[in-house]
């Protein structure tokens, strides 16, 4: 088989296109995101793709005495445990393996009937609960919606499909793991809103505080929309005056912003055919509102949602396969694959007597190593014999990127405190993207003062 444009193949030249086709491997299949997401292990199972910000998390850890471990009677620091059964939302933007509890907010749920702003009433059970890298699903027992999310680097996207009658979208802004409270949401149309919650004190830090901006679309318009807000508890004649005294005030004729402690916001659609689906899309940033309504503009465009989710599949299994284990058992590979992720291929090329291969990745496909390439020069037959050679500065420049992003969260936490973390990051030859968190952007002088704190780490 002559092959003048794209080359497929291994380094020997000796997988054929056919192979490809035949023994192309779903590595992702050996993936367990349910491991260590009980007994303390403070992993979770939620939809996030490699180095990404967004993670999108079912928080069951609040709500219900049924819980084995609930955020508010012990020390806990992640939204999930397998063992819980009690949803109350989607959490986007948490944590995972850590001791302490931070991030793990901007709630959101589905529910069906009367509009309920109260956690405790409108969580609800669940059954059918499934995961696979970049994705998670499961049934609300309580309303009969089938839940699904998944993700892109710094957006979400979830679906929720309704048994018929009257549905609504939650956002509780007022919940989370954060220790940290105060929220802003505010009306941009009927089916955008956008706004901030603060975050922070992890680990015994009450200062080290922050806000996360968040910006948040339906696709359906709905029937009504509106916030709610806990109310203070009054006495007296100053109780006269409402009658949301002590309880949740739902705003139904209030369109501006609203800030506060307890705050959400709903969107209810009356007449919801057996079926309907309803999609909920959010960015996020650590800088500003215009940043998260920037990543969700360009890493979601017109993408659906089963698109979004191939892409969040693919990462996966493009990252996983680069490396291909033999021998041991079905668990042994589950173990490895659920604990790998992040490699990056080389690049280089490979020369035959009549042609020369420009190669730009290589993945692990059965018992083959593949190589993704351009013909660049002559042409190339199966059989031929063949020399490789990998760009060595390309790799040289990954590394000193890779070894980078450590020394930035060393100078970041120097310069501006212990409270920082990573949220994600990203590593080629050409760049370096780290994402953390902190309560402001940073200034010219910590901006300036950054490098001098990497260059004091060995």
């Amino acid at each position: 088989m002559k092959i003048n444009r794209t080359l497929v193949g291994s380094m020997a030249l000796a997988c054929s296109l056919g192979v490809l086709a035949s023994e192309s491997g779903d590595v992702t299949r050996w993936v367990d995101p349910f491991v260590g997401t009980t007994n303390f292990g403070t992993t979770n199972p939620g939809a996030i793709v490699p180095n990404g910000m967004m993670s999108v998390v079912p928080f069951n850890v609040m709500g219900s005495k049924e819980n084995r471990y609930d955020k508010d009677s012990r020390w806990w620091s992640t939204p999930y445990d397998v063992t819980n059964k009690f949803f109350t939302g989607y959490a986007h933007v948490t944590l995972s393996g850590v001791g302490c509890p931070d991030l793990g907010s901007l709630l959101t749920i589905a529910t069906t009937g009367d509009l309920e702003p109260d956690y405790h009433k409108y969580g609800s059970d669940y059954t059918a609960e499934s995961t696979q890298p970049g994705y998670y699903t499961n049934r609300l027992t309580k309303y009969d919606i089938l839940t699904e999310v998944t993700a892109t680097a710094r957006t979400s996207a979830e679906r929720y499909t309704f048994p018929e009658g009257k549905g609504n979208i939650l956002i509780n802004l007022g919940e989370g793991l954060t220790n940290e409270s105060g929220a802003t949401v505010r009306r941009v149309s009927d089916t955008e809103i956008e706004g901030s919650k603060l975050m922070g004190t992890f680990c015994y830090n009450p200062q080290k505080v922050f806000p996360i901006y968040f910006v948040m679309r339906v696709s359906k318009k709905p029937s009504s929309s509106g916030y709610w807000k806990m109310q203070p508890e009054m006495t007296g004649v100053e109780a006269a005056w409402t009658p949301d005294n002590g309880t949740y005030k739902i705003y139904t004729q209030y369109g501006r912003e609203l800030s506060g402690d307890d705050i959400g916001y709903w969107f209810t659609y009356d007449n919801l055919a057996k079926g309907e689906q309803v999609e909920v899309r959010m960015g996020v940033s650590f800088v500003s509102v215009a940043n998260a309504r920037e990543n969700l503009d360009k890493e979601q465009g017109e993408l659906t949602f089963d698109q979004i989710r191939r892409n969040a599949h693919d990462r996966w299994n493009s990252d996983l396969g680069r490396i291909k284990v033999s021998g041991g058992t079905d668990r042994d590979k589950t173990v490895f694959y659920t604990m790998s992720g992040g490699q990056v291929s080389d690049t280089g090329v490979i020369v035959t007597e009549t042609g020369e291969v420009e190669v730009h990745d290589c993945k692990k496909v059965g018992n083959c190593t593949v190589h993704l390439g351009k013909v660049v020069k002559g042409y190339v037959e199966s059989g031929q014999r063949a020399s490789s050679a990998y760009d060595r500065l390309r790799r040289a420049a990954i590394r000193r990127n890779h070894t980078a992003a450590h020394l930035t969260q060393a100078a970041l936490r120097t310069v501006l405190g212990e409270h920082v973390h990573q949220a994600g990051s990203e590593v080629d030859d050409k760049h370096m993207r780290f994402d953390f968190s902190h309560f402001s952007a940073m200034t010219d002088e910590e901006l300036a003062a950054a490098p001098e704190g990497t260059k004091s780490k060995p």
